[in-house]
């Protein structure tokens, strides 16, 4: 029986971790309770402070996840290939963190909009990936619209409208939005949209 424990134990946690993140996700931090947490993760009111101590530390706890495969999704590139191959690398990447990650989104947005005390975290975040673009470019940065900024603002911004609008947007694509040849497709031109911004910063140190 005692051998059981830790399981059972480790289990409660990471139920009470996803029934957090699924509610933070739908409803935004200040309309969830701890009473919401512990029904949707079928514990004891008690267990959810034993294991997370208040509703913040569960919040910090979820998006500690989201930027810990946010970190290792933004991983530096093979430096030995092309600008162009690491920026597309990176997209891939950022994509495929986000499709992963569908809740992150919603939870960002709603901490964002009631900014709170974990819009520092959320920042955080955002550096991760602006260091990232701005290390890929640095020999192509111009200033003004060219600045690296925009072009950071435009690469997280195309890939994050996409997922924050699909359910909206079934009308418009004929079907899911997310359904995996549409992913593919928006994949597809995101590339493209990529090159082309590309193309125009070349075109600009001629």
């Amino acid at each position: 029986m005692s051998g059981n424990a830790p399981k059972k134990k480790g289990e409660a946690s990471r139920r009470i971790l996803r029934a957090a993140e699924e509610l933070f996700a739908a409803k935004g931090f200040a309309a969830v309770s701890v009473r919401d947490i512990a029904q949707l993760a079928e514990v004891n009111k008690a267990l959810v402070f034993y294991y997370y101590e208040n509703k913040a530390t569960l919040l910090r706890k979820v998006l500690e996840q989201y930027y810990t495969s946010h970190a290792e999704a933004l991983s530096p590139a093979d430096p030995t290939t092309s600008l162009r191959e690491q920026v597309h690398a990176l997209l891939t990447s950022y994509l495929d963190f986000i499709e992963d990650n569908s809740r992150y989104i919603h939870i960002v947005q709603h901490e964002l909009l009631a900014n709170g005390e974990n819009v520092g975290m959320i920042r955080e975040g955002m550096n991760l990936l602006f260091s990232r673009v701005q290390e890929v470019l640095a020999d192509m940065a111009g200033d003004g619209p060219l600045h690296v900024r925009h072009f950071f603002l435009s690469f997280s911004g195309l890939v994050v409208a996409y997922f924050t609008y699909a359910p909206a947007l079934d009308e418009i694509w004929d079907g899911d939005p997310l359904s995996a040849s549409n992913r593919r497709e928006r994949r597809e031109h995101l590339h493209w949209v990529i090159d082309q911004l590309l193309s125009g910063m070349e075109a600009n140190q001629a």
